[in-house]
């Protein structure tokens, strides 16, 4: 401040009838409003490196984001694959339980057809022993049944 503007102020001051108490001290004035201009100058630098520094966070949580969207599809998509893998298992697993019971249906008959072929096997013995002893019972050979050659 100025010789002048003192001045002008101490004339103030003497006309307004202002005590020497109320006096504005326009150094100490000065030197707050300078302290305060140097704190707002630090606040702003802080609140720029924390805006940078947040800006930096969220381009790391963009890029974080990015690969959990990849891993993500990357998941769905193997989740297709083995979805379908199984589907396929399952028919697999369902033709191989169709294959046994038939397998087994067939396992079931073959014994059935043994004994019906061992019947028939054992029909035809009989006829052939019983034709035997025709044969040999009859010492002519007159009734055999097969002609002679």
């Amino acid at each position: 401040m100025t010789m002048e503007a003192v001045k002008m102020a101490s004339a103030t001051i003497e006309k307004t009838g202002l005590a020497e108490a109320d006096v504005i001290d326009v150094a100490r004035l000065e030197t707050v409003g300078a302290d305060v201009v140097l704190g707002m100058q630090a606040l702003r630098e802080q609140l720029a490196a924390r805006a940078s520094a947040l800006e930096d966070c969220r381009g790391a949580l963009e890029d974080f984001h990015a690969e959990l969207v990849q891993e993500q599809q990357q998941l769905e998509q193997r989740e297709a694959r083995l979805a379908e893998r199984e589907n396929r298992l399952e028919e697999w697993h369902r033709q191989l339980e169709q294959r046994t019971k038939q397998l087994e249906n067939k396992a079931r008959q073959i014994p059935e057809g043994l004994r019906d072929r061992y019947e028939q096997m054992t029909g035809w013995e009989e006829g052939l022993n019983k034709r035997e002893r025709t044969s040999s019972s009859s010492v002519s050979g007159a009734s055999r049944p097969w002609p002679r050659i």
